[in-house]
């Protein structure tokens, strides 16, 4: 095949009293771009801007640099860059997956760059290589950044990029310590620079442990059946340690066939130590009411593909929550600025203070508008009369 190249140079005019014209080099390997050969040199021509060359033995693998020629030497060499950029291989999950989110809350830090291996790492795990990270410029562009692969035998490990741990040229980086496995060609990885993906790696918090706290102070709306006893109290502890009297909206009675839920008589929820309590006069044995109530977002998770009661948060990638990355994320946003200021000192804490409110501001009011906020009955006690289905607490 053949590979078309087209260079910029706006001011090509001004660089004629120094520079002849550009030297265009190949990489040598695909794998491998310590090694660049020329493939042809264009000289400047006065007002032209623009100049195309056609590699016709080009591969799509093909990795390409420019600099500047002229009678004294070369100039700086431009970064390589690839015909066809490195493909992640897995993408970012399922929409609400904590894969996901974690993606989206770190782009919205300016803090993640995502790459693939292009080649084999060190056996000893040491290693891993990448041609999205070659850049000829600063073999310190990663040092202190969190590095996770996130498939293969090592995906969840953390690891730190130490000093001159990137090879500009190959973008082999060094990791450390090493992972517990080889990293293969093929393999996606995060590279996060603020914060770690997970705060057992810190010292600062984790960006799972900021979307876990978002999850926990949101809410969704759910109804949750109980079977009746004929008994007038019934102990609900079991529906989760999460559950506050306060949370139970609205109590449905048996339903009834061809017709929808309607609410029943008046009740009261109640703690009693340890223990929380529906009381209510008028249920029969053998009946399936429902509840109606607000839980802690942290509280339902999708686990191995099934909906799970009473999970705290995010823990493996594959976990889905029930809400949005777009609105979780604004809400864990707070955390992340927080923890960054706490980390940081003089002016750079100040910024990340300052953002941290304005993002607290932005999720109350999001909280406000988005989340559910179902009618409560307004307490009127025990009060029997005519319209009794009609009272309300």
């Amino acid at each position: 095949m053949a590979n078309t190249i087209v260079l910029s140079e706006p001011t090509a005019t001004a660089l004629m009293a120094v520079w002849t014209g550009l030297q265009l080099e190949k990489g040598v390997s695909s794998t491998n771009l310590a090694s660049f050969a020329i493939v042809v040199q264009i000289p400047y021509v006065a007002g032209q801007t623009t100049y195309t060359y056609i590699d016709n033995v080009g591969a799509v693998t093909d990795w390409y640099r420019v600099v500047r020629y002229g009678p004294s030497g070369l100039g700086t060499y431009s970064p390589p860059w690839p015909v066809t950029p490195p493909i992640t291989t897995t993408g970012d999950g399922a929409r609400r997956s904590l894969k996901n989110c974690r993606r989206m809350l770190g782009r919205k830090l300016g803090s993640l760059q995502v790459a693939t291996t292009t080649a084999d790492g060190a056996s000893d795990g040491t290693t891993l290589i990448s041609r999205g990270l070659a850049n000829q410029i600063d073999a310190n562009r990663y040092k202190g950044w969190w590095i996770m692969p996130t498939d293969g035998v090592s995906a969840g490990q953390v690891r730190i990029a130490a000093e001159n741990a990137l090879n500009p040229a190959t973008g082999q980086l060094v990791v450390s310590p090493a992972m517990t496995s080889q990293i293969v060609s093929g393999t996606q990885f995060e590279l996060h620079k603020l914060l770690p993906p997970d705060e057992s790696s810190g010292p600062v918090l984790g960006l799972r442990q900021a979307l876990n706290m978002a999850l926990a102070e949101c809410w969704a709306l759910d109804r949750v059946p109980l079977a009746t006893t004929g008994a007038v109290s019934y102990d609900i502890s079991s529906l989760g340690d999460w559950l506050d009297p306060d949370a139970i909206h609205e109590l449905y009675g048996p339903s009834i066939s061809g017709m929808p839920d309607i609410p029943f008589g008046s009740f009261v929820t109640r703690a009693d130590a340890n223990v929380t309590n529906l009381d209510v006069i008028g249920l029969a044995t053998g009946y399936t009411v429902n509840l109606e109530l607000t839980r802690p977002g942290d509280t339902f998770m999708k686990t191995a593909g099934v909906w799970t009661d009473n999970q705290m948060g995010f823990t493996v990638d594959s976990d889905e929550c029930l809400f949005q990355p777009a609105f979780i994320t604004e809400v864990a946003l707070f955390y992340c600025y927080e923890a960054l200021a706490n980390a940081t000192t003089g002016p750079a804490a100040a910024r990340y203070l300052s953002l941290a409110q304005d993002k607290r501001r932005n999720a109350n009011i999001m909280k406000l508008r988005g989340l559910p906020h179902p009618p409560e009955r307004a307490h009127t006690g025990w009060s029997i009369g005519d319209d009794w289905v009609a009272y309300i607490r």
